[in-house]
């Protein structure tokens, strides 16, 4: 397998020299030289950030980041067997670094029904202090990687620590891939956060289009502790658990249905009839029964914030560079 590597990355795929590292789960930035060849490249897509899908729907997902880390953090295969055990969807978002150090675990995980892969760069750099050129080493190296192992090409991104602008989501956007975030931080990395303090915190927040964040790369965490009872949780609540690419496709099938219905062409309005005995309104001979009350309608044309009808923040469109 390590022989196909070479074949899919390109020499520009080094390790980002604007890595951070003074986070939990962030590597210190070693270059390492990668053969002349041509990169895995995909189609530029709209720059768009998600931090959660429809508030209408009630779906949500749970996602895991398998980051790189200063220190090798093995896969916690506890996780990978609740999420089987249950028949649960969920969105792994992979840093290239960790898939390099962990195969056979990024391999089980691409086996495992209803799994969705995402990029998680390759070191761990904080995005809106990378170049353009960093930010497109950092994920084309990852995605190659990903590729190599499991013939899986993700289209979404998560920036490492959350950290994100609109520089950032053009540069992703450019390379095919769609940014997300999340608005449900577990709290997983906490030390202080309990098996129960996990599943409360969860809970108590979570609303329909939510996406929760978790871990998977490290074992001590009490997330797959967690994690059975966040899912029956979910479940016994009504929400549906989705991938996080399910979760954007229900949001983007509910904005065409919204802008068909405004595409319809509004009421007119009926003048005004005298009131018959007992105070009825009472309509003109003839006329034809009031049509149904249009919904309030969102534009989103303008491509800045787009919000449901609780004035709640779904996603963000870049603005223009």
């Amino acid at each position: 397998m390590d022989a196909v590597l070479p074949m899919l990355a390109a020499a520009l795929f080094q390790a980002s020299p604007a890595a951070v590292a003074d986070g939990l789960w962030c590597v210190p930035p070693e270059p390492e030289p990668w053969a002349d060849t041509a990169p895995v490249s995909q189609a530029p897509v709209a720059p768009t950030l998600y931090s959660h899908g429809s508030r209408q729907i009630p779906t949500v997902a749970l996602t895991f980041d398998a980051c790189s880390t200063r220190s090798r953090d093995p896969y916690d295969p506890r996780i990978a067997r609740v999420l089987a055990a249950t028949g649960t969807p969920a969105t792994f978002f992979v840093g290239g670094l960790w898939a390099r150090e962990e195969p056979e675990a990024l391999l089980e995980l691409s086996r495992l029904p209803g799994v969705e892969l995402g990029n998680h760069t390759w070191s761990h750099p904080h995005l809106p202090h990378t170049s353009d050129a960093e930010i497109a080493r950092e994920i084309g190296r990852t995605q190659a990687e990903i590729y190599a192992r499991t013939g899986r090409l993700p289209t979404l991104l998560r920036p490492p620590f959350g950290d994100v602008d609109d520089h950032a989501v053009r540069a992703v956007a450019r390379l095919g891939l769609t940014t997300v975030e999340y608005d449900v931080a577990s709290g997983d990395p906490d030390a202080r956060f309990t098996k129960e303090r996990l599943v409360a915190s969860v809970l108590a927040r979570v609303r329909p289009g939510s996406i929760v964040v978790m871990h998977v790369n490290h074992p001590s965490f009490h997330t797959a502790e967690a994690l059975p009872e966040i899912i029956a949780g979910l479940r016994a609540r009504g929400f549906g658990l989705v991938t996080v690419g399910e979760l954007i496709r229900q949001d983007g099938a509910l904005e065409l249905a919204e802008a068909e219905r405004a595409s319809c062409p509004a009421p007119v309005a009926e003048p005004k009839q005298p009131f018959a005995q007992g105070g009825e309104l009472s309509p003109a001979p003839g006329s034809p029964p009031r049509p149904a009350t249009q919904p309030l309608l969102l534009s989103s044309s303008d491509g800045a914030l787009l919000a449901d009808d609780s004035g709640d923040r779904r996603r963000r469109r870049a603005r223009a560079a």
